[in-house]
């Protein structure tokens, strides 16, 4: 994303050199990046390290890892959003899950299912919490979906 004043997204790239933008950047304290998500504003970074193929941010009062983008790490920070890990390549949002594909183990996520309808697998182990799921999401809403 990049806003008027040439500022980008921080997960797309930094801004032009000269361009005043709060730019923030997602870090852990924890160097395998299971703790606590914290979006770490580039102004406070005294320098950034490299120690055994690492790179750490350093504040005057801290020393926080780059979050590393995999499946396993970004689960267990999105899961009290409504992300499930449904096999070992989908992490999905169940909150925009519209129709279960029993029979093939796909989800779709557009009321009408078409030949450029987004979807995700499912492993064998996963179908049968997902079928609760839908199941009870029916009950309560019976009319939307």
């Amino acid at each position: 994303m990049i806003f008027r004043n040439g500022c980008q997204n921080i997960l797309t790239a930094l801004p032009p050199f000269g361009v005043d933008c709060i730019v923030k950047y997602p870090v852990t304290l924890d160097p395998d990046n299971f703790e606590h998500i914290v979006m770490l504003d580039l102004q406070e970074i005294v320098k950034i390290e490299v120690n055994d193929r690492s790179v750490t941010f350093h504040t005057r009062e801290e020393v926080y890892y780059p979050l590393v983008w995999t499946i396993s790490t970004l689960e267990p920070h999105l899961q009290h959003h409504g992300f499930h890990r449904l096999d070992r390549n989908n992490l999905v949002n169940m909150n925009k899950v519209t129709h279960f594909d029993e029979e093939r183990a796909l989800v779709f996520f557009d009321r009408e299912i078409t030949k450029k309808s987004k979807f995700a697998t499912i492993s064998n182990r996963e179908k049968m919490k997902v079928k609760k799921e839908m199941s009870r999401r029916t009950e309560q809403s019976p009319n939307e979906f």
